[in-house]
């Protein structure tokens, strides 16, 4: 069975946590459960707008650690690439946009190596956030 998690980014706060669960109603996301200030190990339910979620690819880099959308990867040369979800699958985005490659592709590659996410790295990887 697939694992599915996701991290969460505070835009307000602006700090990175683990997701702790998500509300629906009407079949649309509108709840997320986040600690209640940054490194806290108490929850609670805030509504989605103020926070940006990022899914777990189900793969691991080359040390093992988890690769979650929004992740800043490099392989063995010095470019950096953006892990996003486009048309059904997980892909490496360059940083201009203008080359994507399938994530999957990668999936046993002992020098893929996440070094960062979009949010907290946004120097290695610059884009516009919402």
């Amino acid at each position: 069975m697939r694992e599915i998690t996701y991290m969460g980014w505070d835009k307000e706060q602006r700090f990175l946590f683990t997701v702790g669960g998500l509300g629906f109603q009407d079949g649309k996301l509108t709840l997320i459960e986040a600690p209640v200030r940054q490194e806290s190990d108490e929850y609670d339910s805030f509504p989605i707008t103020g926070y940006e979620l990022m899914e777990y690819t189900g793969l691991l880099d080359g040390w093992g650690e988890m690769i979650f959308e929004g992740s800043i990867v490099r392989l063995d040369t010095d470019e950096f690439w953006r892990v996003a979800y486009e048309a059904g699958q997980f892909v490496l985005q360059s940083r201009d946009g203008t080359i994507q490659r399938s994530l999957a592709l990668y999936a046993d590659d002992p020098k893929l190596r996440v070094i960062g996410n979009i949010y907290e790295d946004d120097d290695l990887f610059p884009i516009e956030k919402s």
